[in-house]
């Protein structure tokens, strides 16, 4: 019992560590615990200033929160990922001693009841990290949603719109600007993040799947606990395997310019 009280207060400080420390790690006092408001501010600024700059490029300023960002995902993908394993150790261990043959009727139920949300924390932890390490792959990309859906009229609201040209026209004024290109690149690595990374997930999925059924199989019609505990998770893991073989194959087929679109409107 006292390996699960362990497991448990590691989790809670993982979940607070989750809020608290990635705006330490970022630095540059444009993110806080629960307000991105500046961050969203100095983004849409600094969009502005790179697409009319002469040259085209991203500002230094825009390099900066690129920076800024990737360091806030790379941040969360250790905290997820230590989250992941905790809660992974946690499910194991109370889904342990659930199949113990010698625990008590309410007891094993309770262990139950425990194992199967500690199973789908660990589940979605795998899915935050997967998220934070496409982020981090393109900090770029994971900034574009803080732009607002439909800016009042003004600088932000032109070059919004001005961009939405140019990924809507490819031989139109606006297509061949550097800024516009570099979000389009961005976005591409961004897709391909979120591909390689479902598809691994798709891979470890299907094998663990695969050794859960073989386990099924393997256990004898006698132990009904074993049996239908094995069973539940080869069909939890088939599922698991097709919607991340799923949004792999959608993934590569999304246009990376079409993919910008839903963020580049003006009403």
């Amino acid at each position: 019992m006292r390996g699960v009280v362990w497991l448990v207060a590691a989790a809670l400080a993982l979940v607070a560590a989750f809020v608290v420390v990635p705006p330490l790690a970022a630095g540059g006092g444009y993110v806080t615990i629960g307000d991105n408001t500046p961050l969203a501010t100095a983004f849409a600024d600094n969009l502005v200033t790179s697409w009319t700059w002469p040259s085209g490029a991203m500002t230094s300023g825009m390099t900066e929160l690129i920076d800024l960002w990737r360091r806030w995902h790379a941040t969360k993908i250790v905290i997820s990922g230590l989250f992941t394993v905790v809660s992974g150790m946690l499910a194991f261990l109370l889904w342990s001693r659930f199949l113990r043959d010698d625990a008590g009727g309410r007891r094993r139920l309770g262990y139950a009841g425990c194992a199967m949300p500690a199973t789908v924390l660990a589940l979605g932890a795998i899915v935050v990290v997967a998220a934070n390490i496409q982020a981090t792959a393109a900090p770029l990309s994971a900034l574009t949603p803080l732009l607002p859906a439909d800016p009042p009229p003004g600088a932000l609201h032109d070059v919004m719109a001005q961009i939405r040209s140019g990924l809507v026209d490819a031989t139109g004024t606006y297509a061949q600007r550097p800024a516009l290109l570099t979000l389009v690149d961005s976005q591409r690595r961004y897709l391909s993040a979120l591909g390689l990374t479902a598809s691994v997930l798709a891979v470890m999925f299907a094998a663990a799947g695969l050794r859960a059924g073989a386990a099924w199989r393997a256990t004898a019609p006698d132990k009904r606990r074993r049996r239908r505990t094995a069973l539940g998770f080869t069909v939890a893991l088939a599922l698991s395997t097709a919607a991340a073989a799923l949004a792999a194959a959608l993934t590569s087929a999304t246009d990376p310019a079409a993919s910008l679109l839903a963020i580049f409107t003006t009403g």
